[in-house]
């Protein structure tokens, strides 16, 4: 198991747990403050966030080359984005904190998921993705997935091996997802078998076959790996070498910990709608810093929403249309 080989103590960033979660109640109050801090001494102030962040090492100064249109961040340093969403607070004592509620009011159905159990199933799931299907640091992996809490794992799996995953709306026609499946070529895809409406089902599977036979890139997507909803009628396989059920890749993998990368590595890659032009790609090398302070901000607390779920946490209750 990877463990932090710079950081705070225990008890300090547990204090900073609660000190943080009362901040965020007055965000604009403190907003001014911070932002002046942040122009006068941007050195100091970004130093002093990044020591919320669990570091696998050191970076060696703050930010090389400022003036220029790429600053780099953080140089030298080594981090992980799902090590600082999930083990870091199982290792504090928080491994039974519930993380997400995930309560649907289409199915009827209620579940919560607790830090431990979330790690779990995120180590296997990346396991899987990194044995059994090679994925390794620098490759993508497309995500079709209503908004449930098997999305979530998909992502942060990909982030603790150190893949790009891309996260593709669920309202968008096989067309649209034909066209991100061509310009991120991901390697594997992830995808479920329906999304809920209140009067109607949205066939993932469905919009899957039709885009990889439009994208061309059957040849590039190696696997796909498929979650069938429950309490819904299973989908037909015709491929069981292409496509690999949710359940099975959880049971083949083997729990994978998380890597450590460059502080300037990417998570991620978004897309523009391409409603009025091409889709333009655009890879986030920022997010570590900046989410990973959302994670100690959250520290135990869910930040999650779903389509036809809400997802509730100790700030109140939130919740989203059905799409």
């Amino acid at each position: 198991m990877l463990s932090r080989t710079y950081g705070v103590s225990k008890l300090h960033r547990i204090t900073r747990y609660y000190q943080l979660a009362r901040l965020s109640t007055t965000v604009e109050d403190t907003y001014k403050s911070a932002y002046q801090q942040s122009v006068n001494n941007p050195q100091e102030f970004w130093a002093k966030q990044a020591e919320d962040l669990s570091w696998l090492k050191k970076w060696n100064n703050v930010c090389a080359e400022p003036n220029s249109p790429f600053p780099r961040w953080f140089e030298g340093g080594k981090i992980n984005l799902c090590y600082n969403c999930l083990d870091r607070h199982v290792e504090d004592g928080f491994g039974q904190q519930i993380a997400a509620i995930q309560e649907s009011p289409v199915t009827g159905t209620r579940s919560q998921y607790t830090y431990e159990v979330l790690l779990d199933q995120v180590t296997h799931l990346a396991g899987y993705l990194a044995r059994d299907c090679g994925i390794k640091k620098g490759d993508r992996v497309l995500i079709y997935m209503p908004m449930i809490v098997e999305c979530m794992i998909a992502m942060l799996a990909a982030v603790r091996i150190g893949a790009l995953h891309t996260v593709v709306f669920g309202g968008f026609s096989p067309d649209q997802l034909a066209l991100r499946i061509k310009n991120a070529r991901p390697r594997v895809i992830v995808t479920a078998s329906y999304g809920v409406e209140p009067k109607r089902r949205v066939a993932y599977k469905a919009a899957v076959d039709e885009a990889l036979k439009k994208s061309t890139c059957e040849d590039v997507v190696e696997r796909c790996i498929f979650f069938h909803r429950p309490m819904l009628p299973r989908v037909g396989i015709e491929d069981s070498k292409f496509f690999v059920d949710w359940g099975q890749a959880m049971s083949l993998g083997r729990p994978h910990d998380a890597i450590p990368v460059e502080s300037t590595h990417p998570s991620y890659l978004i897309y523009t709608s391409g409603t009025t032009g091409m889709l333009q790609q655009a890879p986030d090398f920022i997010n570590y810093i900046i989410w990973g302070r959302v994670c100690v901000w959250r520290g135990t607390l869910s930040i999650l929403k779903r389509n036809d779920t809400s997802f509730q946490n100790r700030f109140g209750r939130h919740r989203t249309p059905p799409y």
